[in-house]
């Protein structure tokens, strides 16, 4: 396989034995036929090895490579514009004699910029030519009988060959303090070998790793000053611990004449961030009874927010419920406190008499106060409802309902539930 960052007439970034493949011919122990991105199988040697014949001693005479990944084909199962997928079976045994019955399958994707830049965390210029490709590799026991630590186990690796090349650049990502062989093919590669020094941010909770930067990669600035610079990739999640390590050798002096005491300890640097915009209380309370019904809605949050784009809602209580009113949260006319701990929407008319109501605020109305973090906001109909206070009602009068022989001079006598005041309207009975 080959890939190119240009188009199908370009050679590509792999390396192929043209010459061996033109000449339709196998050579004895591998068929180096080179690309980008070749499965293997192993172990190659040893107890289990899967490259010796049983009781042969194990030397390069001996080496071969097994057929189904040296000269066989895969049958291609599907594909795409992006994407293949293909797949192999075979038999074959190890230096134990234990007969392996395997599938193979293989999934090779090519990626876009977007994709290069999500899984490598980084951003990627506009005007860089690039390509990547993920290969997902499988091996499945076809046979009835079980592998363990008996039988022998079988691993996946890839051989990857490259155009060598002087301007050629090979990124491996490595745990720190991990051994690296570098004389597997080349004994000079030491020379070759530059190991970066980095900044790693931690999740403190699980002490999972949240990225690592280069110390001489072009996201650290401020070099040649006292103040360096770190820009994260993307921001940090709310509400949660973090802790930084650096390396001893990240940093040097002015004079680079000796190097600066790193970051060892999680205890050394570690910092919490701040939390969401939380709802501390609200007028008419949750649950709340006998609410008056000019009463306004007022929000008050742990923390001063500002408003967004979003909205508050009113609902009616009903089969199905009823939406009264939404009110934009910048709707400075009627939403008033931006700034502020305390925020206070006013209704366009009063509430209805002995109705239940309930709130639902979208998770962009409101946001802390740099707007970085939004409230997360009310989507049911249980976290903030209430019903208002009953309607005046007519107890008695005088006279009565259907009264007869009701005196002429009579006034209307009415008594009420609860005390009542004058209204604005006229109002008949």
């Amino acid at each position: 396989m080959l890939t190119s960052c240009t188009n199908e007439n370009h050679e590509g970034f792999g390396w192929v034995n043209h010459k061996l493949i033109q000449s339709k011919k196998s050579q004895a122990h591998i068929n180096a036929f080179g690309g980008e991105d070749r499965f293997w199988i192993g172990p190659e040697a040893g107890k289990f090895g899967i490259f010796f014949e049983p009781n042969q001693d194990q030397t390069f005479t001996n080496w071969q490579t097994p057929a189904c990944i040296d000269s066989e084909p895969f049958k291609v199962v599907n594909t795409s514009n992006n994407r293949i997928e293909l797949s192999h079976t075979a038999k074959f045994k190890n230096y134990q004699n234990f007969e392996f019955e395997i599938g193979i399958n293989r999934l090779i994707q090519i990626l876009s910029k977007e994709q290069i830049a999500s899984a490598l965390n980084l951003e990627v210029n506009n005007q860089l030519n690039c390509v990547g490709f993920t290969s997902e590799n499988t091996l499945e026991n076809l046979s009835s009988s079980q592998w363990d630590k008996s039988t022998g186990l079988l691993n996946i690796w890839i051989l990857g060959m490259f155009k060598p090349s002087n301007k050629g650049w090979a990124l491996l990502p490595t745990q720190k303090g991990a051994t690296i062989n570098t004389n597997y093919f080349k004994s000079d590669f030491d020379n070759r070998l530059i190991e970066t020094e980095n900044i790693t941010l931690y999740k403190s909770s699980d002490n999972s790793v949240i990225e690592t930067i280069a110390a001489n990669g072009a996201r650290v600035s401020g070099y040649g000053t006292s103040t360096l610079l770190v820009d994260w990739t993307s921001n940090l999640n709310p509400s949660t611990d973090y802790y930084v390590l650096v390396d001893n050798n990240a940093f040097l002096n002015g004079d680079g004449s000796s190097s600066v005491e790193g970051l060892t300890a999680s205890t050394d640097l570690n910092f919490t961030t701040r939390s969401a915009p939380v709802l501390s209380s609200s007028t008419p309370v949750d649950n709340g009874a006998s609410v008056a019904l000019a009463q306004n809605l007022i929000l008050t949050f742990d923390q001063v927010v500002n408003v967004s784009t979003g909205s508050i809602h009113l609902y009616k209580v009903d089969t199905p419920n009823v939406l009264i009113e939404s009110i934009a949260a910048n709707n400075g006319g009627r939403v008033s406190g931006s700034g502020t701990n305390t925020i206070t929407i006013d209704w366009s008319s009063n509430l209805g008499g002995s109705t239940d109501y309930f709130i639902n605020i979208d998770n962009n109305a409101f946001t802390n106060n740099n707007s970085t973090l939004n409230y997360a906001g009310i989507s049911d109909t249980t976290s903030l409802n209430f019903s208002t206070i009953l309607k005046p009602s007519l107890s008695s009068s005088t006279p009565s309902d259907d009264g007869s022989s009701v005196y002429l001079n009579s006034n209307l006598d009415l008594v009420f539930n609860e005390n009542v005041i004058q209204g604005v309207h006229n109002s008949q009975y």
